[in-house]
């Protein structure tokens, strides 16, 4: 058969092949009509006219391996579930509706509130600080800011009050050790409450027109801070009262601070308490044998 007669016969076989495609797409349901015609579209673009059959070049269609979600979406109030037609599962999002101020009031509330952070410092000054935060501050720089910010002159009560001599020849040696190492946080604590006093007071006599936001944050500042020496001062009682004879405990645990740790009279309070123990042994009336 000569090439014309061949590319006439493939012509009558294309146009018999669309027209028979035409009569059964009108009984295929959408998905066979998908699938036919994927695999007449793969069939005719391998097909060479130039060789009158397919040959090696004959492609295949793949069968379609997705599933087409027939289920449709189900809205029902504030729930959004969408099921999957292979598992049936059902993933369900649920929109939180706000609560008025009567319910909210019923829960009570939070027992851990949400905390509320001041605007950003400067990324520098932010990173400096946790620098000396994880590494510590250099030993040199630490006696440097020691030694140049000194408490004001009616306020040298902020300094860490010194151990007596009576209680500290009682001591053990690990015991007063551990008191000292207390003494050089609080005189880190009182050379900070100095720093803060010297900004606070340059404020005060200052002539800014709106002192109040400036004063009130370093305010709250010398608070925390006057605060943390106080309890310093009283750990290092309690943590002394613990290696104090019973008798001398009671005394020694209402003396007031000063200068000293438990007072400027303590000798005198020993004394009497001596007295006192001596004179109620004394009185005290020894019980009847058997």
């Amino acid at each position: 058969m000569d090439p014309a007669s061949c590319r006439d016969r493939d012509r009558r076989s294309g146009t018999e092949f669309s027209l028979d495609r035409a009569r059964n797409s009108r009984s295929e349901s959408p998905r066979e009509h998908f699938d036919s015609h994927s695999r007449a579209h793969s069939i005719s673009s391998s097909f060479d006219p130039q060789e009158g059959n397919s040959g090696d070049k004959t492609n295949v269609a793949q069968p379609n391996t997705q599933e087409v979600a027939d289920t449709p979406v189900i809205t029902t109030g504030a729930i959004i579930a969408n099921a999957k037609p292979d598992t049936g599962e059902v993933s369900a999002e649920t929109q939180e509706t706000e609560l008025e101020a009567e319910i909210l009031e019923v829960f009570g509330e939070r027992l851990r509130p949400e905390r509320m952070l001041a605007p950003a410092v400067h990324s520098h000054l932010a990173a400096l600080w946790l620098e000396i935060i994880e590494k510590g501050l250099p030993a040199e720089e630490r006696k440097g800011f020691l030694k140049k910010i000194s408490p004001p002159h009616n306020c040298v009560f902020i300094d860490p009050p010194k151990l007596n001599l009576e209680v500290k020849a009682a001591l053990d040696s690990t015991v007063v050790k551990r008191d000292e190492r207390i003494v050089e946080k609080q005189k880190k604590v009182a050379a900070s409450l100095a720093g803060v006093g010297k900004v606070i007071d340059l404020l005060i006599k200052s002539n800014l027109p709106d002192k109040k936001q400036y004063l009130e944050p370093l305010n709250g500042v010398a608070k925390l801070l006057a605060d943390l020496q106080h309890d310093g001062t009283s750990i290092r009682k309690s943590l002394i009262l613990k290696n104090i004879k019973a008798p001398f405990k009671d005394t020694l645990k209402d003396l007031s601070s000063s200068d000293w740790l438990f007072g400027k009279e303590l000798s005198e309070k020993i004394k009497a308490a001596k007295v006192l123990q001596q004179s109620s042994k004394d009185l005290k009336q020894p019980a009847n044998p058997d």
